[in-house]
């Protein structure tokens, strides 16, 4: 169906004649309007702006001249239940997108000139425009004649730049990448200069125009781009439905040009709608029959503002003091009687159990009535462990009455140590720590709840951040026989970059020592690593020699002594934050330990150490107690005998994956659109495979499925969609695979012909030959499943990556994330990568 363009009267001119033609011209020219609306299309109209109609006072807000002009012509016959039908009508309420006579046409492809005119009418501002339009500075845009004037201004915003201008036909339809980046320009989004990684998560990110990637991944990165099943698809084309539901992203979000405010209707009269707003802000809307008004959407459906009701929960798009449009939310709010579980004021979150022992969190919104008993309180009496009644609602609480007696308030404590070990038992996590007080060590255990608190510098961190080997303060509550936090502030501390080995040298170094013919500890063995190294030394080092902490100004009389040193800093700034003086002999010592706490034991499979505070224990980088070691990982140590006394200076137990992923290979037998069926499964377990299990095996398939064909010469790659058409197919079945886990659901499938002899290997990343798919291994051991322990017979390897499985904390990446330096753990078969852990 096709179009004419025809002109509509401007805000300008609105305006000028208002007041000089009766109100039964007005009339007339509003059912011209009316008429006009429903033949054009949406991007040939040149959208009226507000007109406030009544000077809003203080907390009164006014409504618009054309909000009769909706529901009339809002009932698209095209887009009752679409997909998108809300955005639909959300986009047409405001003005920015419309259709021709009755329908919307949202499976249309979206025009670039289409695509601009809308963005300008969101982010172009009149009033601060230095710029006129003329037919001569238009003539030679390649737009149609309605929307020239639009791309100029555009190019004004910053949207598109000269040469666009000039080269491009905008009468063709745009791109995904192109929608995308005209959004991120006209939002003032900022290039994102590193964009791989962010866009890595797309299969087909390097079919982006790596001139449009940058500002593609600030949406993303801003929660503004999705894809779509692990696809982004750059160079297709986007509908006009698609391009509503974007839109509604960003007009609903952060960036928004209007000004969002939710509350909800108190009341209303001939005059005015009276709202309270989550703020606490009680507001009105001036809506005086003839002189303005607003349109809502309520149940899917255009109306005006006489369609709200006291109670209705609205979220008001506001601009320039003007309600543009409302939504309606929702009605009624209801009582909930429990237990308050938690609050943290810092987010007005409080966590609440309801009477069915379901925990959930609700927003405290700002004016919210608080009661203890009969009694008005403030917001401190919000306490754990107090029985209230809430009234909410969805995820808002507006008011809070405590019934449990004054009483039963809970006393708090404080806690400072330094964390062990942490259990996770999906509800809460339990804390096993350590503190000292007058130098004896006290052992404490307390639990971690989803609403406690827990900060690292200040800033926000959830439950992840929290490490073995950190330093805490802990704000407790007795709840029973258990200690709760309510509130857990994590200290930084020193982080190991380095354990050095090397002699004292003499020299005038006065603020630290100097080592020579230095060595560098990696992965249980000494690599050289230069002649001389200045390390300095302040306060905070610790100094020990045989067992004891010594005064720090007694390592200048150790020249010649051989020191084992853990340092924090870059290169050429290295602070020393241990110094152990060696003694004895040295040997060396990996794999899986057991240890004797109380005894201060640790036993390998050789070799037996005991170890204390001089020990030099490292967790995941960072210095611990030794205690904080986790039994059942390996771990790579030095051992020095003198006499019939062994120590264990150096201890490091390095994490390559985290607990929540599980390994499994085995035989594909069956796949089906959520699962698949493992055969003769052998599961990976302390870097070895368990014995074969020959029966069929279910695993869950994770929406976020990355398959890898390994079958043919070059490796392909599959989302869960392509790998789920097989059951049809069954060209994977009877395929070998491995299969990598995250708690219940599969997220990485490695197909491959046979059963491979594969090998595990740990080492550092030297150099990328060809990024994506070869990088050059040095250090690199591998480990022995007859000893139990990683050979030292260190070696050098380019590997394969074209396919593989790359996985850093709790993401999947392709190959281009592996960076030279990088430390890998990985699994492979010769020199072909099939699934590698960045740690």
């Amino acid at each position: 169906m096709v179009f004419k363009d025809i002109k509509c009267l401007s805000a300008k001119d609105y305006h000028s004649t208002k007041n000089n033609i009766s109100t039964k011209i007005k009339r007339s020219i509003l059912t011209i309007l009316l008429i006009l609306v429903s033949i054009v299309d949406l991007f040939s109209i040149t959208p009226l702006l507000p007109s406030t109609l009544v000077y809003a006072s203080e907390n009164e807000y006014s409504a618009v001249s054309y909000a009769g002009v909706f529901q009339k012509i809002s009932d698209f016959q095209d887009v009752k239940n679409h997909w998108a039908e809300v955005p639909i009508k959300k986009m047409y309420a405001l003005l920015l997108m419309t259709g021709g006579g009755n329908r919307f046409y949202p499976e249309r492809t979206i025009t670039r000139e289409e695509a601009l005119s809308v963005l300008t009418r969101l982010f172009y501002d009149k009033k601060s425009s230095k710029q006129s339009f003329t037919s001569n500075t238009t003539s030679e845009v390649k737009a149609s004649n309605w929307a020239k004037d639009n791309i100029l201004k555009a190019k004004e915003l910053g949207i598109i730049s000269d040469e666009e201008l000039s080269s491009t036909d905008f009468t063709r339809p745009s791109s995904r990448e192109e929608v995308f980046t005209y959004a991120a320009k006209a939002l003032k989004f900022p290039e994102e200069q590193n964009y791989s990684e962010p866009l890595s998560v797309f299969e087909d990110a390097r079919e982006i125009d790596y001139q449009k990637a940058g500002y593609i991944a600030s949406l993303y990165e801003k929660g503004y781009v999705f894809g779509i099943k692990g696809r982004i698809y750059p160079k297709k084309g986007m509908t006009r439905a698609e391009f509503a539901a974007f839109l509604d992203r960003f007009i609903n979000g952060p960036s928004s040009p209007y000004d969002l405010k939710e509350g909800k209707v108190t009341g209303s009269d001939n005059n005015y709608i009276y709202l309270r707003l989550d703020t606490g802000e009680n507001i009105k809307i001036n809506v005086q029959k003839g002189k303005g008004d607003f349109p809502v959407l309520k149940a899917k459906n255009l109306y005006l503002s006489k369609s709200l009701k006291t109670n209705d929960h609205v979220k008001l798009f506001v601009k320039d003091n003007s309600v543009l449009f409302a939504e309606v939310l929702g009605s009624g709010e209801r009582t909930i009687t429990g237990s308050i579980e938690g609050y943290i004021p810092e987010e007005r979150i409080i966590k609440f159990k309801n009477g069915d022992g379901n925990i959930k969190n609700y927003y405290l919104v700002n004016g919210a009535q608080v009661y203890y008993g009969s009694d008005k309180v403030n917001e401190d009496e919000i306490q754990p462990g107090l029985e209230a009644k809430i009234t909410a609602f969805g995820e808002k609480a507006y008011g809070v009455f405590i019934i449990k007696n004054r009483g039963q308030e809970l006393k708090e404590s404080i806690i400072k140590g330094t964390v062990l070990s942490l259990n996770d038992n999906g509800e809460v996590l339990k804390v096993s720590a350590v503190s000292f007080e007058d130098e004896e060590k006290t052992y404490e255990e307390f639990y971690i709840y989803p609403d406690t608190v827990i900060k690292k510098s200040g800033q926000y961190i959830g439950l992840d951040g929290l490490s073995p080997g950190d330093e805490f303060e802990a704000r407790v509550v007795l709840t029973g026989q258990n200690k709760k936090a309510l509130s857990v502030d994590v200290i930084n501390k020193g982080r190991i970059k380095a354990i050095f080995k090397g002699k004292i040298a003499k020299s005038d170094f006065t603020n630290g020592i100097v080592l020579q013919d230095v060595k560098e500890f990696y992965f249980g063995r000494f690599y050289p690593k230069s002649n001389l190294l200045k390390i300095k030394i302040d306060d905070d080092t610790k100094v020990y020699e045989k067992g004891e902490e010594i005064p720090k100004d007694n390592i200048v009389n150790l020249y010649g002594r051989e020191v084992y040193a853990a340092v924090e800093g870059d290169e050429g700034s290295f602070k020393a934050l241990k110094v152990v003086v060696k003694s004895g002999d040295e040997y060396l010592e990996n794999g899986f330990f057991t240890p004797k706490w109380s005894l201060n034991i640790l036993s390998f499979r050789n070799s037996q150490g005991i170890f204390d505070d001089y020990t030099i224990a490292s967790y995941k980088d960072g210095e611990v107690f030794p205690e904080v070691l986790e039994e059942g990982r390996e771990a790579f140590a030095v051992f020095n005998k003198e006499g019939e006394t062994v120590r264990i200076p150096i201890v490091y137990q390095p994490v390559f994956y985290g607990k929540d992923f599980k390994i499994i290979k085995g035989k594909i037998y069956e796949i089906g659109e959520d699962k698949i069926g493992i055969k003769y499964q052998r599961e990976f377990e302390k870097n070895a495979w368990s014995g074969e299990d020959s029966s069929l095996t279910y695993h869950n398939l994770g929406d976020s499925l990355l398959a890898i064909d390994f079958t043919n010469t070059s490796p392909k790659v599959l989302t869960k969609e392509d790998f789920v058409k097989d059951r049809f197919y069954k060209n994977y079945y009877y395929r070998w695979a491995y299969v990598l886990k995250k708690k219940d659901s599969t997220v990485g499938i490695v197909i491959t012909d046979e059963l491979k002899d594969d090998v595990v290997s740990i080492g550092r990343i030297s150099s990328i030959s060809k990024p994506g798919e070869t990088v050059s291994i040095e250090r690199m051991m591998d480990f022995s499943p007859f000893n139990m322990k990683w050979n030292y017979d260190a070696s050098s390897l380019d590997l394969d990556v074209r396919g593989a499985l790359i996985v850093k904390d709790e993401s999947l990446y392709d190959s281009y994330y592996l960076n030279q330096g990088d430390r890998v753990y990985f699994i492979r078969d010769n020199n072909k990568g099939l699934i590698i852990f960045k740690f």
